[in-house]
């Protein structure tokens, strides 16, 4: 099975970019290429790696939702088995791939979704979630997807209004349960998540970070991030 990882990617460090791709490039499953897109700002960096570097004109200003599709899209047309996906300031454990082809296999799904670790900013491992990363949950995180070619049909639903771009996951996979698309899921937690969403502090019971970021909606209904103290001035997303 031939694999493509998809990174989106903006004005990230070279060191969080370097231990995205390492995870990559060091998986026990070797037959993996790492795609990384340039959301409109390419970095010298990574034209240097053993990647395939895309670079688009613009930044799409939509949590890397439009180059994900656009890399996903490119390598099901080049005849890639499967897709998975890797925020920038993420990484996977050495295993992960080689446990998402594992049960793919074993059991002819569309997708596998995989169980993640969330980690503070500081490095500090909080909790393995089992909300966020459940197929059987409101929706999946973005890196928890490892999807079949049979789903490339799939890969616009994650473009979304202007006003939903910070869950274009969330919109992603009601879009794939509206579709019937057959899911496995792995309890090993292979995706290791770098996390700046205030709830996820408050879900593993730590003090919340004065830089963390809260989801709300503004009086237009656009989501958006603000911080602990603006949090008043908003609706919660429910």
């Amino acid at each position: 099975m031939r694999v493509a990882v998809v990174t989106p990617y903006h004005n990230e460090s070279t060191d969080i970019l370097r231990r995205c791709h390492n995870s990559v490039i060091n998986q026990s499953y070797r037959d993996v290429t790492h795609i990384m897109v340039a959301d409109g700002d390419p970095h010298p960096w990574c034209s240097k790696q053993p990647l395939e570097h895309m670079v688009l004109p613009c930044n799409h200003s939509d949590a890397g939702a439009t180059p994900r599709a656009i890399g996903a899209l490119s390598a099901f047309g080049r005849g890639y088995d499967a897709v998975a996906f890797l925020d920038a300031d993420n990484w996977y454990e050495p295993t992960h791939i080689e446990t998402m082809v594992r049960i793919m296999g074993s059991s002819n799904v569309d997708a596998v979704v995989a169980t993640r670790r969330i980690y503070s900013m500081d490095g500090s491992m909080l909790y393995v979630d089992d909300i966020e990363s459940h197929p059987n949950n409101d929706f999946i995180d973005t890196n928890c997807w490892f999807l079949s070619k049979r789903t490339s049909r799939m890969m616009g639903f994650w473009v979304t209004d202007p006003s939903d771009r910070l869950v274009s996951d969330k919109v992603f996979y009601q879009a794939c349960k509206a579709n019937g698309l057959s899911m496995a899921h792995s309890t090993a937690p292979t995706v290791a998540y770098v996390t700046r969403w205030a709830w996820h502090y408050q879900q593993a019971g730590v003090d919340i970070p004065g830089d963390a970021v809260w989801m709300m909606m503004d009086a237009d209904r656009n989501h958006i991030q603000v911080s602990e103290r603006d949090k008043g001035r908003y609706v919660p997303v429910t």
